[in-house]
Protein backbone atom coordinates (compact mmCIF):
# COMPACT_ATOMS: atom_id res chain seq x y z
CA UNK A 1 0.00 0.00 0.00
CA UNK A 2 1.31 3.43 -0.89
CA UNK A 3 1.20 6.28 1.57
CA UNK A 4 1.21 9.98 0.92
CA UNK A 5 3.72 11.98 2.90
CA UNK A 6 3.66 15.74 3.23
CA UNK A 7 6.97 17.17 1.96
CA UNK A 8 9.26 18.98 4.39
CA UNK A 9 8.48 22.57 5.32
CA UNK A 10 9.86 25.26 3.01
CA UNK A 11 10.80 28.74 4.16
CA UNK A 12 7.91 31.23 4.19
CA UNK A 13 5.37 28.62 3.01
CA UNK A 14 2.79 27.48 5.50
CA UNK A 15 1.52 23.90 5.21
CA UNK A 16 -2.17 23.42 5.81
CA UNK A 17 -3.88 20.26 6.91
CA UNK A 18 -7.23 21.38 5.54
CA UNK A 19 -8.43 24.03 3.12
CA UNK A 20 -11.74 25.18 1.77
CA UNK A 21 -12.04 25.21 -2.02
CA UNK A 22 -15.33 26.22 -3.66
CA UNK A 23 -17.20 25.54 -0.43
CA UNK A 24 -15.78 22.03 0.14
CA UNK A 25 -13.30 21.46 2.98
CA UNK A 26 -10.48 19.16 1.88
CA UNK A 27 -8.16 17.58 4.43
CA UNK A 28 -4.57 16.48 3.79
CA UNK A 29 -5.50 12.85 4.56
CA UNK A 30 -8.44 12.94 2.07
CA UNK A 31 -11.01 12.35 4.78
CA UNK A 32 -14.17 14.44 4.77
CA UNK A 33 -14.67 14.71 8.55
CA UNK A 34 -14.30 18.50 8.70
CA UNK A 35 -16.55 19.05 5.70
CA UNK A 36 -19.34 16.83 6.99
CA UNK A 37 -19.10 18.38 10.47
CA UNK A 38 -19.41 21.84 8.92
CA UNK A 39 -22.35 20.88 6.68
CA UNK A 40 -24.28 19.09 9.43
CA UNK A 41 -23.80 21.99 11.85
CA UNK A 42 -25.09 24.42 9.19
CA UNK A 43 -28.07 22.17 8.48
CA UNK A 44 -28.86 21.76 12.21
CA UNK A 45 -28.94 25.55 12.55
CA UNK A 46 -31.32 25.74 9.62
CA UNK A 47 -33.57 23.13 11.25
CA UNK A 48 -34.20 25.60 14.08
CA UNK A 49 -35.69 27.93 11.48
CA UNK A 50 -38.10 25.19 10.41
CA UNK A 51 -39.34 24.89 13.98
CA UNK A 52 -40.06 28.63 13.99
CA UNK A 53 -41.79 28.43 10.61
CA UNK A 54 -43.97 25.55 11.80
CA UNK A 55 -44.83 27.54 14.94
CA UNK A 56 -45.88 30.44 12.67
CA UNK A 57 -48.35 28.07 10.93
CA UNK A 58 -46.53 27.05 7.73
CA UNK A 59 -47.97 23.74 6.40
CA UNK A 60 -45.81 20.61 6.18
CA UNK A 61 -45.92 20.61 2.37
CA UNK A 62 -44.24 24.02 2.25
CA UNK A 63 -41.79 23.00 4.97
CA UNK A 64 -40.77 20.07 2.78
CA UNK A 65 -40.14 22.38 -0.17
CA UNK A 66 -38.04 24.68 2.00
CA UNK A 67 -36.11 21.69 3.46
CA UNK A 68 -35.26 20.51 -0.05
CA UNK A 69 -34.19 24.00 -1.08
CA UNK A 70 -32.16 24.82 2.03
CA UNK A 71 -30.84 21.53 3.42
CA UNK A 72 -30.88 18.88 0.70
CA UNK A 73 -29.35 21.29 -1.81
CA UNK A 74 -26.54 21.96 0.69
CA UNK A 75 -25.89 18.23 1.01
CA UNK A 76 -25.97 17.78 -2.77
CA UNK A 77 -23.51 20.60 -3.47
CA UNK A 78 -20.41 18.98 -5.06
CA UNK A 79 -21.54 15.59 -3.71
CA UNK A 80 -20.18 13.64 -6.72
CA UNK A 81 -16.72 15.08 -6.04
CA UNK A 82 -16.47 14.17 -2.34
CA UNK A 83 -18.89 11.27 -1.86
CA UNK A 84 -16.26 8.67 -2.71
CA UNK A 85 -14.16 9.74 0.27
CA UNK A 86 -16.93 9.27 2.85
CA UNK A 87 -16.32 6.71 5.56
CA UNK A 88 -19.11 4.46 6.83
CA UNK A 89 -19.27 6.54 10.00
CA UNK A 90 -19.85 9.76 8.03
CA UNK A 91 -22.49 8.13 5.83
CA UNK A 92 -24.30 6.96 8.99
CA UNK A 93 -24.15 10.50 10.46
CA UNK A 94 -25.67 12.01 7.32
CA UNK A 95 -28.32 9.27 7.12
CA UNK A 96 -29.21 9.86 10.79
CA UNK A 97 -29.63 13.57 10.07
CA UNK A 98 -31.88 12.80 7.07
CA UNK A 99 -33.97 10.42 9.22
CA UNK A 100 -34.32 13.16 11.82
CA UNK A 101 -35.56 15.57 9.14
CA UNK A 102 -38.21 13.06 8.10
CA UNK A 103 -39.18 12.21 11.69
CA UNK A 104 -39.82 15.90 12.40
CA UNK A 105 -41.95 16.10 9.25
CA UNK A 106 -39.64 18.37 7.26
CA UNK A 107 -39.19 15.81 4.46
CA UNK A 108 -42.02 13.96 2.76
CA UNK A 109 -39.96 10.94 1.67
CA UNK A 110 -37.08 9.01 3.18
CA UNK A 111 -33.65 9.79 1.71
CA UNK A 112 -30.23 8.23 2.17
CA UNK A 113 -26.74 9.16 1.05
CA UNK A 114 -26.72 6.15 -1.30
CA UNK A 115 -29.85 7.41 -3.06
CA UNK A 116 -28.41 10.89 -3.39
CA UNK A 117 -25.12 9.65 -4.86
CA UNK A 118 -26.57 7.04 -7.24
CA UNK A 119 -27.71 9.60 -9.76
CA UNK A 120 -26.02 8.98 -13.11
CA UNK A 121 -27.37 12.22 -14.56
CA UNK A 122 -24.07 14.03 -14.09
CA UNK A 123 -22.13 11.27 -15.86
CA UNK A 124 -24.53 11.36 -18.80
CA UNK A 125 -23.87 15.09 -19.14
CA UNK A 126 -20.14 14.44 -18.85
CA UNK A 127 -20.27 12.09 -21.88
CA UNK A 128 -21.45 14.90 -24.16
CA UNK A 129 -18.56 15.98 -26.42
CA UNK A 130 -19.22 19.65 -25.61
CA UNK A 131 -18.82 19.18 -21.84
CA UNK A 132 -15.77 20.86 -20.29
CA UNK A 133 -14.62 17.65 -18.54
CA UNK A 134 -15.14 15.33 -21.52
CA UNK A 135 -11.44 15.39 -22.40
CA UNK A 136 -10.66 13.71 -19.06
CA UNK A 137 -12.54 10.54 -20.02
CA UNK A 138 -10.51 7.57 -21.26
CA UNK A 139 -10.48 6.76 -24.99
CA UNK A 140 -13.40 4.89 -26.53
CA UNK A 141 -13.18 1.12 -26.92
CA UNK A 142 -12.54 -0.22 -30.40
CA UNK A 143 -13.32 -3.87 -29.79
CA UNK A 144 -16.73 -5.49 -30.06
CA UNK A 145 -18.28 -6.52 -26.75
CA UNK A 146 -20.76 -9.35 -26.32
CA UNK A 147 -22.66 -7.51 -23.61
CA UNK A 148 -23.78 -3.93 -23.64
CA UNK A 149 -22.34 -1.54 -21.10
CA UNK A 150 -23.58 1.85 -20.00
CA UNK A 151 -20.83 3.64 -21.92
CA UNK A 152 -18.34 3.03 -24.72
CA UNK A 153 -15.20 4.01 -22.78
CA UNK A 154 -12.23 1.81 -22.03
CA UNK A 155 -12.08 1.23 -18.28
CA UNK A 156 -8.74 2.45 -16.92
CA UNK A 157 -6.68 0.54 -14.40
CA UNK A 158 -6.29 2.00 -10.94
CA UNK A 159 -3.42 1.31 -8.61
CA UNK A 160 -4.48 2.89 -5.32
CA UNK A 161 -7.66 3.03 -3.33
CA UNK A 162 -7.45 6.83 -3.42
CA UNK A 163 -7.48 6.80 -7.23
CA UNK A 164 -10.44 4.38 -7.19
CA UNK A 165 -12.47 6.84 -5.06
CA UNK A 166 -11.99 9.76 -7.48
CA UNK A 167 -15.02 11.15 -9.28
CA UNK A 168 -14.27 9.95 -12.82
CA UNK A 169 -13.29 6.45 -11.74
CA UNK A 170 -16.43 6.06 -9.64
CA UNK A 171 -18.56 7.27 -12.55
CA UNK A 172 -17.01 4.89 -15.07
CA UNK A 173 -17.10 1.82 -12.86
CA UNK A 174 -20.57 2.46 -11.41
CA UNK A 175 -22.08 3.19 -14.83
CA UNK A 176 -21.05 -0.28 -16.08
CA UNK A 177 -23.62 -2.00 -13.85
Amino acid sequence: MQYFYIPPVLDNIEQLHCCKLLGVIFQSNFKMDSHIQFILSQCAQRMCLFKLLRHQGLPDAQLSVIANAVIISRLLYALPAWAGFLSVELVNRINAFLRRLQRFGYLQCRMTVAELTNSHDLFCKLCAPTHALNHLLPPARNRVSLRTLGHSYQLPEYSTDLHKKSFLMRCLYSFVK
